[in-house]
């Protein structure tokens, strides 16, 4: 098989709508945006745009001032119905405070270590610094493989896409992946945003593995590279917000070749952001129906699939993708959407999950998370399990494993 096939990320762009300024204290201050988290059932945005608009807004946060605000975001609690307007359901979201207060009560938890295998992530984030995974066998900066695993000053991860240790490049090539791991553990600092499997203690731990560079592009070669190092260096979740349409046996062989790392894939946004049944046009690894890989599409805020996502019973669960807010590189954060931004929800609730069951396999955590949605008529015919994640459900449900 050819090894040099280029992967295409599967990543929709963000639409923008407008906030009204918010300022509050005691509390992360753009939390109110998460509605992943807490659907307060606010948002309402014109089908048209919803439809049409998919790039994403990059806002900087000035911690002095306290305040955020966007231009083009709207923000209305009337309830009047008008057939052109999409808007929030409230709580349709992942029960993420539920969870968090049985999360954050749990003593002993096990670090785990999530590799982000993406574009690179800006570790210097002041809300992703403190939770991103350090080699502590190798000496920064001094030009040798001090720990003789293969990589010379890999501190903080590895950029296979570049041949080197530099995990962050640019504030635009690296932006994806920087916005995937705010989503997971971006700190509770009551400044930003927050991130699902964030403690004081930084249990969950982010490795990042760059291995797509400008315009989000890659080779598979890299993605077999990315996945050894991951396992090889501790990791045992890898969130993959990328894929192939070509068959590539190595790729299924690498899947397998780690039966206890759980791969969280995003399904895909199908071509002109109009989605499409992978279990008749396959997407890799999406499609791979493992026990080790859980595959997740986009759920919009009023609870529908999102049209640009991919579907199918190859997809295990539905996950919060339209509209995300989460960390940007230089101490931003900006919106994204897509099947890309679903899948670190995934990611972050298992993590959740490893951490403060011990002694669950990887298939029990899919297990867990496939079996624990809120189950929703309108997903049925789009996912195996035919609901959304549901991070408390999945906390109280590990519990008799």
């Amino acid at each position: 098989m050819k090894k040099n096939k280029f992967l295409s990320l599967l990543i929709c762009f963000s639409i923008l709508f407008t906030h009204t300024a918010f300022a509050a204290e005691g509390l992360d201050l753009l939390y109110l945006y998460q509605w992943g988290l807490k659907n307060y059932g606010n948002a309402r945005i014109e089908k048209s745009v919803l439809s049409t608009n998919h790039n994403y807004e990059v806002f900087n946060y000035d911690k002095s001032i306290r305040e955020f605000s966007l231009d083009n975001i709207l923000i209305n609690s009337s309830s009047t119905y008008n057939p052109t307007i999409v808007s929030a359901q409230i709580g349709n979201d992942i029960g993420f405070e539920e969870a968090y207060s049985i999360y954050a009560t749990l003593f002993d938890k096990k670090e785990v270590i999530v590799a982000i295998i993406d574009t690179g992530v800006d570790i210097n984030h002041f809300e992703l610094k403190e939770s991103i995974w350090v080699n502590t066998d190798e000496i920064p900066g001094n030009g040798i493989d001090d720990d003789r695993n293969g990589f010379i000053d890999d501190v903080n991860g590895y950029n296979f896409f570049n041949d080197n240790p530099f995990v962050y490049v640019d504030p635009i090539e690296d932006a994806h992946g920087t916005h995937a791991a705010g989503t997971i553990i971006a700190a509770h600092n009551n400044t930003g945003i927050k991130g699902i499997a964030y403690d004081v203690n930084h249990t969950v731990k982010i490795m990042p593995i760059k291995i797509l560079g400008p315009n989000s592009k890659g080779t598979i070669t890299n993605l077999y590279k990315a996945i050894d190092y991951a396992y090889n260096n501790g990791a045992r979740i890898c969130n993959v917000s990328l894929g192939t349409y070509s068959i590539d046996y190595n790729l299924e062989a690498y899947i397998q070749k780690y039966p206890d790392m759980l791969f969280v894939v995003a399904a895909g946004n199908g071509k002109n952001f109009i989605g499409y049944n992978i279990d008749i046009s396959p997407v890799y690894p999406a499609s791979y129906n493992y026990p080790n890989v859980l595959t997740v599409s986009n759920l919009c805020f009023d609870g529908t699939r999102y049209e640009s996502g991919n579907f199918g019973y190859s997809v295990d669960l539905f996950a919060p993708g339209t509209y995300i807010l989460s960390t940007l590189p230089n101490d931003s954060f900006g919106y994204y959407t897509g099947t890309s931004m679903a899948a670190p929800y995934a990611t972050a609730v298992a993590a959740m999950l490893m951490s403060s069951y011990k002694n669950l396999t990887v298939s029990q955590i899919r297990d867990i998370l496939r079996s624990s949605v809120s189950v929703d008529a309108r997903l049925a015919t789009y996912s195996i399990s035919s609901g959304r994640l549901n991070a408390f459900n999945a906390m109280t449900f590990a519990i008799n494993y």
